[in-house]
């Protein structure tokens, strides 16, 4: 049925292909180009309008289920190799499109884009089923005029308007997809609005604003410092880790608590005749991902150890060692009390509350959890002393702090620290 159209459609990319790869490099007129990526673009938009048309009315008779397959987004994710979270999002768009007649056209005539299609579906909810049918054309030819961004203040505005139940129908809409991939990176996104996107837009704004004033304040201090270097997007992406930290860490969070770590160690490890890391392997696949050295001497810093001993030749459990805590309260308080309120780095204002307690000889390599082997650092200097990037050594019972090239980094803004002496203790909690 379709096979002919597809044929048509298939050599016309290829030509394509084939003109953009000979023009790249070339001389070609700017104007020219740019008139050309637009229309490319506008053609993708429609043949994405006629693609979701498709899956809608595929969706609609429960075609998937031939292939015993439980949804259409799952099918699609199969046959195609997509993010399951995009294609949840491609099919639940398509279906909305069958109940917005004056949107899916505009959409397949290449008037609006799929952005356009997604804000305007925000607006259709069982309760502005009416309101929505009187003012879609208003609505579309608002679109018509305006940029995605755009055109989602006006629907938060109409939507305020035609629906009284306010945040009701925006929380029905709200969505948050996360997916992780195969290197253990996670990657998502959502659509929120109403209060929900408010409180998150300040929180996220207010943590990134006060990254870049620390960056600021590192860079004065040590002129290699990376983190001003960072786009708005890397510094929001640290900003998430920070809250999602302050909200794990909070007190009102009945089960805060840092990483859980079990060490799955061998009979042969314990006499000193096997690989010490060979737990390293079911780290990476409890993480479903590779990792570094670095990852694994970070994440062991601070958390919980659990200790499993196993039988070497056939893995059966032993005996399960007692739960310890790497850093307990008594040590934190008594590195507060050495090394200052909060991260020990010069011209760091970051919080205690917000730091790890970092081993200078690493957990893994035997270090002890002792406190001359102790600093808390907030997590950007962390990553930067397992990066090799700064270095720290306990001087005089106080932890140093110097930079690759040898320089000892110093804040001139700061009084000189106080005289060498006896650092605190810890003492029984």
């Amino acid at each position: 049925m379709f096979g002919t159209e597809l044929d048509q459609l298939e050599s016309a990319i290829d030509r394509l292909q084939a003109r953009v790869m000979e023009a790249a490099g070339s001389d070609v007129d700017r104007a020219e180009a740019a008139e050309a990526l637009v229309r490319v673009e506008r053609l993708r938009e429609r043949v994405d309008a006629t693609v979701g048309r498709l899956i809608a009315d595929m969706d609609a008779r429960k075609l998937h289920r031939r292939d015993a397959v439980s949804s259409m987004p799952n099918w699609l994710a199969e046959r195609t190799g997509q993010r399951r979270s995009l294609v949840g999002a491609r099919v639940h768009l398509a279906t909305k499109l069958l109940s917005m007649p004056e949107t899916s056209a505009a959409f397949r005539t290449g008037e609006i884009t799929g952005s356009h299609a997604h804000v305007l579906a925000r607006a259709l909810n069982p309760r502005t089923v009416e309101a929505f049918a009187r003012d879609e054309a208003v609505l579309v030819g608002a679109a018509e005029q305006l940029t995605a961004d755009q055109l989602a203040q006006v629907v938060e505005h109409w939507l305020r308007h035609a629906d009284p139940d306010g945040t009701a129908p925006l929380v029905e809409n709200d969505r948050f997809f996360l997916s992780q991939t195969l290197d253990g990176r996670l990657k998502g996104s959502f659509d929120l609005g109403g209060d929900l996107a408010v409180r998150v837009k300040l929180a996220v704004d207010e943590a990134t604003d006060q990254l870049h004033r620390q960056d600021k304040t590192n860079r004065e201090v040590d002129p290699s410092d990376p983190g001003l270097d960072q786009t708005r997007a890397q510094r929001r992406a640290r900003a998430l880790g920070v809250l999602v930290d302050r909200g794990a860490g909070s007190s009102e969070n009945p089960s805060a608590r840092r990483p859980m770590f079990v060490l799955h160690t061998t009979i042969d490890t314990l006499t000193k005749t096997g690989d010490p890391l060979d737990w390293v392997t079911e780290l990476e696949a409890a993480w479903s991902g590779v990792l570094s050295r670095r990852q694994i001497e970070m994440a062991s810093c601070d958390c919980w150890i659990q200790q499993l001993l196993i039988r070497g030749e056939d893995g059966q459990p032993l005996a399960a060692g007692r739960e310890l805590r790497v850093a307990n309260r008594a040590m934190r308080r008594a590195l507060v009390a050495r090394d200052g309120a909060g991260c020990a780095v010069p011209g760091c204002s970051a919080p205690a509350h917000r730091c790890d307690a970092h081993h200078l000889v690493h957990w893994i390599a035997g270090g002890l959890t002792e406190l001359h082997n102790l600093v808390l650092l907030c997590r950007w200097h962390h990553v930067r002393i397992h990066d090799g990037d700064l270095r720290v050594t306990m001087v005089d019972g106080r932890p140093q702090f110097t930079l690759a090239d040898g320089r000892v980094v110093t804040d001139p803004r700061r009084p000189p620290p106080r005289p060498p002496g006896d650092p605190p203790t810890a003492l029984a909690a």
